[in-house]
């Protein structure tokens, strides 16, 4: 998806790799709700070995906050480094405007 939101040169953009206008869906759409589902089910599994009696423990808790923490943040960081490089390179003020708070990095760190 970064590549897809992303695609460096919009004027060079590889066809499979574009969003649906509005209507309808490309297989580039299904690719983030897929991941979403399937990290779903993984982690019945990954919590599994965690637990004890059934139960998770404090450690198990502080992996989800800490994993999920990192994510977002890499996500911020990520949203924010094109400002930043236009800011250093360019001499662009910083539009924040055009900055997003939930990409998608940060909505797989929140589910």
């Amino acid at each position: 998806m970064i590549l897809v939101n992303n695609p460096g040169s919009w004027s060079h953009v590889y066809p499979p790799l574009l969003h649906a206008k509005w209507h309808g869906f490309t297989p580039t759409d299904l690719v983030f709700p897929s991941f979403l589902f399937i990290i779903g089910v993984a982690m019945a599994f990954s919590l599994a070995k965690y637990t004890k009696d059934n139960q998770p423990t404090a450690a198990v808790y502080w992996r989800i906050v800490r994993r999920s923490a990192i994510l977002f943040a890499l996500g911020i960081f990520l949203n924010a480094s094109t400002l930043i490089l236009d800011l250093l390179l360019n001499g662009k003020s910083i539009d924040w405007s055009t900055f997003r708070i939930m990409g998608v990095l940060q909505r797989i760190g929140i589910a």
